[in-house]
């Protein structure tokens, strides 16, 4: 990652759990110091924490993984937890897989 620079990993093993620079928000367990150190690092609307933003050409998930590990938190991806991503169809591990 340099700054919002991300590339897919596609050849990682499963069943194990791999840092990673960031992920989809989709299916993510987020510890609540994580929000508590945010909350006065991201931008307010409406008196309201913006955790998740599209900022500089990120993804609102992406700007989440890449603030957090701005302020020292790593970002971990578990291969054992299988989630779709439902849009026009599922998007599966099958679809980004090698």
């Amino acid at each position: 990652n340099e700054r919002g620079n991300f590339l897919p990993i596609t050849n990682y093993e499963s069943d194990r759990l791999f840092e990673v620079d960031a992920t989809g928000a989709g299916c993510l367990l987020v510890k609540r110091e994580v929000f508590e150190k945010l909350k006065d690092k991201v931008p307010i609307n409406n008196g309201v924490p913006t955790f998740f933003n599209a900022n500089l050409g990120m993804t609102e998930d992406m700007f989440f993984c890449d603030k957090a590990k701005q302020n020292g938190f790593k970002i971990w991806c578990d291969s054992r937890i299988k989630c779709g991503h439902i849009d026009l169809k599922v998007v599966e591990e099958k679809d980004f897989r090698k």
